[in-house]
């Protein structure tokens, strides 16, 4: 632009000169002289653009036209003249050529360094996004739309022209690049929730585990695994394996029997009518009783210190956490029918013939399709307690029961307060060697108080062992399940069950993130993500298979 000015100038000049000259050539005389070197100046200094080129030109040629149109005095005037006026135009116009020169030359320095910087930030930021998709590609659900927005922005990429001698398309570029950058911040902030909750899969260095020389995973505390290819081996066959939920884990179901129940405890708990025990555990007894009108049922008796039954405080809470249960009336949700404190602190509730879901978890993890399907039922009922405000936070397999038929419900709500109470210490110690303990649980100062992402990391561990057979926080070393589950990225599933698709890693990864606003908010976003995934795998129908 500023160079055109130059070019503009210059041809003024030497149109003033020519017309100079011909005027002076027309008229002759002195005057005629005194034009012709005057034409003679311009041009020369317009044209040469250096003091003694165009001095020298503009003298020769103001002589030479001088003493044509005026002879030995033209000759004298057209060549002061010309010599005069082709120095000093040639000088400062020369400068100011240069000057300008100067400056294009160093606009098209800054402008093709800048140009430059983007292009090189925009291709390696573009780089980093197609290897993040390819990384990202077998694991989110969704991809259609990222995948759109990548392609744009890989087709605006290949647009960009640019000449590196030409400021004005650089310039251009160097736009176009920055406009390119913009859209690829906006790419990066979509694919974010995805990149957030997958660093496991794009820097296998965060692995909890490793995969050995032989294919073999190892887990400490666990040994090798032998099943699974391992995680970013191989094609994704997600279209191939589809993840159809099935509840044909009825199949091996047992029916759970009691044990008789010794004279004197029955005499004691002679008002329940207690016929037999179905449970003997650390924090509880389970009974079984039978109503007036000979329906069966079933009593839950805490294990306390002697004495606590009559404590205040933590008859209170034991109250609390029974009202809260109570309200409480969903499919997936044992249902509490009776509670007192007196004589003994109870809860009555609806008998599952199943036993615990623990019972049923193999060594090697279920079939997916069955730990898919027991997944959503425990997460429809966490789903409706977080619309009513209540959060469970104690899911285990402990805590997840099944009826004779196979229906999954949860119970123990609002136990984790109320034996947070009776067993202080104790009951923290035994929930972090059984693996069912988030970091919040443990570090509420640093990572925010338990809510709904505390169940849904709860939820993530328990898909976690459903699909492997193995809880990577576990372990008796109190000190070392603690680091685990603050500090550990376990091996996601599919590295351990080949039969895992690697979508189902996604969402059972983003709900084990250390830090809680990096899962999913609540067990509903859980549940419709998996949803997603079993409508995509059985082309957008979803439904269950049972053993009918």
């Amino acid at each position: 632009m500023k160079y055109r000015k130059v070019w503009k100038f210059m041809g003024m000049l030497t149109v003033a000169g020519s017309i100079s000259l011909a005027v002076g050539l027309l008229v002759r005389g002195r005057i005629g002289a005194g034009l012709v070197g005057i034409g003679a100046g311009l041009m020369a200094g317009a044209l040469l653009r250096s003091a003694i080129p165009g001095g020298t030109a503009g003298f020769m040629l103001g002589g030479a036209g001088g003493y044509f149109v005026g002879l030995e005095e033209g000759l004298v005037l057209g060549a002061l003249l010309g010599g005069i006026l082709g120095s000093g135009i040639a000088y400062f116009f020369g400068e100011w050529a240069t000057d300008i020169r100067k400056k294009i030359d160093v606009d098209i320095e800054v402008t093709q360094a800048v140009m430059e910087r983007n292009r090189t930030e925009t291709l390696q930021r573009f780089r980093n996004v197609h290897d993040t998709l390819k990384a990202i590609g077998p694991y989110h659900a969704d991809p259609e739309f990222i995948v759109k927005e990548y392609r744009y922005v890989k087709n605006r990429l290949r647009d960009i022209k640019f000449d590196r001698h030409d400021p004005r398309t650089m310039r251009d570029a160097m736009v176009s690049y920055e406009d390119v950058l913009a859209e690829l911040d906006r790419l990066e902030h979509e694919m974010e929730p995805y990149t957030a909750s997958i660093s496991w899969a794009i820097d296998p260095k965060r692995y909890g585990g490793g995969f050995s020389e032989n294919g073999l995973t190892t887990i400490e505390g666990y040994g090798p695994v032998k099943k699974g290819k391992g995680v970013n081996e191989g094609e994704d066959e997600d279209v191939k394996k589809p993840l159809i939920p099935s509840a044909k884990y009825g199949k091996g179901l047992k029916v759970v029997e009691g044990t008789p129940v010794p004279e004197e405890l029955r005499k004691r708990l002679g008002f329940l009518g207690v016929e037999s025990q179905l449970h003997d555990g650390e924090y509880a007894n389970v009974y079984v009783t039978r109503t007036e009108d000979g329906q069966e049922r079933v009593v839950k008796i805490p294990r306390i210190k002697m004495g606590m039954e009559r404590d205040l405080p933590t008859m209170a809470e034991f109250m609390y956490c029974a009202k809260l249960w109570g309200d409480l009336e969903h499919e997936n949700i044992v249902k509490i029918f009776d509670n007192d404190t007196r004589p003994v602190p109870y809860i009555s509730m609806e008998k599952m013939g199943g036993g615990i879901l623990g019972n049923l978890i193999r060594e090697d993890g279920l079939v997916p399709g069955e730990a898919v399907h027991i997944m959503l039922e425990v997460l429809k009922g966490l789903s409706y307690a977080h619309t009513k405000g209540v959060r469970h936070l104690n899911i285990s397999p402990n805590n997840i029961l099944l009826t004779a038929g196979g229906t999954i419900k949860i119970t123990d709500w609002g136990w984790d307060r109320f034996l947070a109470i009776a067993h202080r210490e104790n009951f923290l110690i035994r929930r972090k060697r059984s693996g069912y303990c988030a970091p919040e649980h443990l570090k509420p100062g640093k990572y925010g108080k338990p809510d709904a992402r505390t169940d849904v990391f709860l939820a993530g561990i328990l898909l976690y062992e459903l699909i492997t057979g193995l809880n990577p926080f576990k372990d008796e070393d109190e000190e070392k399940a603690e680091e685990k589950i603050l500090e550990l990225v376990s091996v996601p599933p599919s590295g351990l069950n080949g039969d895992v698709p690697k979508r189902l890693d996604f969402i059972v990864m983003k709900a084990l993130e250390k830090e809680m606003d990096d899962r999913w908010n609540n067990a509903e976003e859980m549940r419709e993500a998996i949803v997603r995934l079993t409508e995509r795998a059985a082309g957008g129908k979803y439904k269950t298979v049972t053993n009918r």
